[in-house]
């Protein structure tokens, strides 16, 4: 990759992992201009890996933002039974996007009708502060 990358061939070198001490090598060792980790307020414990991805100049792309496609089924289905809580969908993003050093996420979609409600999610974004952001850890906690 550093061959293509010197011959013009491609302009970044990005990573994906699920282990955070891969993701921790892969941020640290000055190879790597992006790192893919899965982040969501179902799994804030990559959290320090986005910090020090800030500090090394890495950007950061959310996978999983919404929870993965079972979370995101199981919150539908609340949502469909009268559930009015701080778990959405759009909460979900609103979450990742809030957290400084999350270059961007990206949520799956199934259905053409979730992508135009991740569109508008991200026209209408406003920021949530920390505690909303804990409120909705929480609550997250409590589904899984």
């Amino acid at each position: 990759l550093q061959a293509a990358r010197f011959r013009g061939l491609i302009d970044h070198i990005g990573i994906s992992s699920h282990t955070a001490e891969i993701a921790r090598r892969a941020i640290t060792c000055g190879e790597f201009d992006t790192v893919m980790l899965e982040y969501s307020a179902f799994y804030p414990v990559t959290a320090p890996l986005i910090d020090l991805a800030a500090e090394h100049d890495v950007g950061v792309i959310a996978m999983r933002p919404v929870g993965g496609s079972g979370r995101t089924s199981a919150i539908r289905g609340r949502i469909a039974e009268g559930y009015d809580g701080p778990l959405t969908p759009a909460n979900l993003l609103r979450y990742v996007w809030s957290t400084p050093g999350v270059s961007v996420a990206i949520p799956g979609a199934r259905y053409p009708s979730r992508i135009h409600d991740n569109v508008a999610t991200a026209r209408d974004w406003l920021p949530m502060d920390e505690a909303e952001q804990r409120e909705l850890e929480a609550e997250a906690a409590r589904l899984y």
